[in-house]
Parts: structure tokens; C-alpha cells; sequence
């Protein structure tokens, strides 16, 4: 089987003869830019990076786009990770070089909360002095392969994720116990075991070895609680940003019932929740579903479901009624299944939000002439990266 090209924005030749020609901005500097790969325009100053994204929107959507830029273009990460490899006599950490399994040993990422590095840094001086080894999947030896850091934006809360080969190991509760010594500021940690040769960051067992295993964060007037597997925005500020104004712009009704497909743990249902009669969160993962019903009832939000289900499928064989639906789709986007359940639905409006206009552009299409797009805007989620996120807003016709 051939693994799916997801078509992206990318630079063009003449654009990464630029980007090596350009001098970076003394704040934006980095020895790593050129192997590491992660932040694409580094090297351009920011007013052209957004110029850059601009021009990309526009070219895919054929007008011009209002856009909001980031006020924080470096150590803006919520979620951060570290690999660590034995080289030598030594151990590395960092990342991992593009389409290779050479890891390149970092000191400093521009991009990386400063809390999370210091940690990272750390735990490879504590790996050595309590005898822990880093884990190599070709042998099957060893014990830590990667770790997360998630930093909460408005609480500081700290978690830090231990991804090991194996557990117990030998000194396992020395090494945790000088962790915690070493950054007190850690608010829980989690052990997560992956002993398989994979791509994968992680694996599928997690145990809480310290705190109670969430942290809180919160977003607009809403507080969520966040696993080490959460998927959550990265640069919190924007999102705040962005859901602010996609709401503004989308004018609920509470005659509305909202579906939120690709929910997650359902956090756009939640913020609009209380602007609207019912939403209906559409999530696979269980432990989505889990900590979403947690975090709405912490949220007093009486009004959500949550489904556990395959977007696709359930647009397929639901006999529900809605008549606006919330969708923020994979990169690789919704597809030909999803969309054309949708216009069998014919929900009134549709808001899609996605990381990859590309794929966005691709699936409206299907769409005909049934809806038209009342509003579009470009935001600055991952500044430093040729990432660009959009928001569409439909309307039946």
C-alpha cells in the first residue's frame, strides 16, 4: 500500500535560495535551521513570513484574505518533545533530522517553551548520573525513547510524558525522584510505554507515576483538563484568537444545533456551547470522548453530546437533525465520503476550520453550487513554518 500524498504549502526553488540567502533576525537566529527542518522560514523576518502566507491564501482562494498575525513568533509551544539516543559514550537529545533516523542533538529551539527545554536539557544529565540508558528499538534495550512536555498557558501547570521501552526498569524510581527534585515546577507526570519499532511518538499504555495526570488550561471562558495524548492547539494565544473570531463572524442562534465533527476533546463545541440550543460532539478516540464529557461537565454544559464514532460513518448512518456544522478535519482533510454526506444533510451553515487550505479548497468544491462562502480568513497558528490555518464559513443557498 502507498501511503497518501497530502498536497501542502511548500517554498519553491527560488524562494529556498531566498530563505539560505536571508540573514536571520538576531531574535530569530538558530545553528540548527538548515538540518532541523521544523521552522521552515526562520530566517525571513516575520513581516515577510506573513506576507509570504498572505500570498499563499490568496493564490488558493483567488482574493485577498483578512489575516491575523501572532504577537508571539517564538517559545509559543504548549506541547513539546525530545528524542534521546545513545551516541557513543554519550547521550543526545533533540530532533530527529528530516526523512532520517539521525538525531540531531539540540541546545536551544527557538519555537520550544522555555520551561519544556530546560527540562529536556536536564533529564539528559539526570539519565547519566542514575545510570538510565536511552532505549534502542533495534535491540530492544535500554529505556527512554522520547519525552513531552505540555506547559499550560494560563495556570503553568507542567507534564511531562516519559516515553520508555520498558517498565519497571532497573532505578526507575531514583530517576523520577531526581526529575521532580530537579523541576519541582512539574505538576504531574506519566509513563508511556513503547517497546515496538514504530514511527509513532507513543505507545499504547500510560500510567500517571506523579499528580493526578491532567493539567488545566484555558481557553476564552472555558477550562479544559489535558492528557499527555490531547490533542490541543500548540500556540494558545492564537487559538484564542481565532475562535474569538470565528464566532463573532459565524452569528449563532440557540435555535441552533451545532454538529462538531472531528471534535477531539470537543473544545469548539464547548465555546460555543453556550451560544447555542445543543451540540452533538463526533470524536473516534476514547480517550477524546472521556476527558470532552469530563471537561463539559466541569464546564457546566448541559447541553453536549458526545458520540464516539468515525466522522464519516456517522454523517452516513445518523438519523440526528442539525442545521450547523462545525467541522476541523486531519491535514489530509475531510474527503469525497464525508462531503457529500453533508450535502445530503444540507445544514444551513458550515464552519470548516483547517491546518491545510489545500485539502480545505478541495473538499468545499464537492460542495457545488449549494453553498456559498460568506466569510474566509487566514491566522498565524505556527509562526517560524509555512503552516497556515483557515477558516471558512458556508451557507446553504
Amino acid at each position: 500500500m502507498f501511503e497518501e500524498i497530502v498536497p501542502e504549502y511548500s517554498l519553491n526553488e527560488q524562494e529556498v535560495l531566498d530563505i539560505k540567502a536571508s540573514k536571520a533576525p538576531k531574535k530569530q537566529y538558530c545553528p540548527y535551521f538548515e538540518e532541523c527542518g521544523g521552522c521552515q522560514l526562520l530566517s525571513w523576518d516575520y513581516a515577510k513570513q506573513v506576507e509570504w502566507k498572505k500570498a499563499k491564501l490568496a493564490e488558493t482562494f483567488k482574493r485577498d484574505l483578512p489575516f491575523i498575525e501572532a504577537e508571539s513568533i517564538t517559545a509559543y509551544r504548549h506541547k513539546n518533545n525530545f528524542s534521546y539516543k545513545q551516541d557513543k559514550l554519550n547521550i543526545i537529545a533533540g530532533y530527529f533530522k528530516p526523512k532520517s533516523h539521525r538525531l540531531m542533538n539540540i541546545k536551544h529551539c527557538l519555537i520550544q517553551d522555555p520551561i519544556a527545554e530546560k527540562i529536556f536539557l536536564d533529564i539528559k544529565e539526570i539519565m547519566r548520573k542514575t545510570r538510565i540508558l536511552p532505549y534502542d528499538e533495534m535491540k530492544g534495550e535500554g529505556v527512554l525513547r522520547h519525552a513531552l512536555v505540555r506547559v499550560s498557558n494560563a495556570t503553568k501547570e507542567v507534564m511531562l510524558t516519559l516515553v520508555v521501552g520498558q517498565s519497571p526498569y532497573p532505578g526507575r524510581k531514583n530517576f523520577i525522584q531526581a526529575i521532580r527534585n530537579a523541576h519541582p515546577e512539574i505538576t504531574t507526570i506519566i509513563e508511556n510505554v513503547h517497546p515496538e519499532k514504530s514511527p509513532y511518538l507513543l505507545g499504547k499504555k500510560d500510567s500517571v507515576v506523579f499528580g493526578r495526570g491532567t493539567i488545566e488550561e484555558h481557553l476564552l471562558n472555558k477550562t479544559f483538563f489535558l492528557q499527555s495524548r490531547t490533542f490541543f492547539q500548540v500556540h494558545v494565544p492564537q487559538a484564542e484568537k481565532l475562535f474569538s473570531e470565528m464566532m463573532k463572524r459565524s452569528a449563532f442562534s440557540q435555535d441552533d444545533v451545532v454538529v462538531d465533527a472531528y471534535a477531539g476533546v470537543g473544545v469548539i463545541g464547548m465555546l460555543v456551547a453556550d451560544k447555542v440550543k445543543a451540540v452533538i460532539s463526533v470524536e473516534s478516540n476514547p480517550d477524546s470522548i472521556a476527558i470532552g464529557q469530563k471537561n463539559a461537565k466541569y464546564n457546566r454544559l448541559d447541553n453536549m453530546r458526545f458520540i464516539k464514532a468515525d466522522a464519516t460513518q456517522w454523517i452516513q448512518e445518523t438519523k440526528e437533525t442539525f442545521n450547523v456544522l462545525i467541522m476541523d478535519p486531519p491535514r489530509s482533510g475531510a474527503g469525497e465520503g464525508f462531503m457529500i454526506e453533508v450535502l445530503k444533510k444540507a445544514p444551513k451553515k458550515i464552519i470548516y476550520i483547517s491546518c491545510n487550505p489545500l485539502t480545505q479548497v478541495q473538499d468545499i468544491r464537492i460542495l457545488g453550487k449549494r453553498y456559498v462562502v460568506k466569510d474566509n480568513f487566514g491566522i498565524d497558528l505556527f509562526p517560524q513554518t509555512v503552516h497556515v490555518e483557515s477558516v471558512l464559513i458556508l451557507e446553504r443557498v
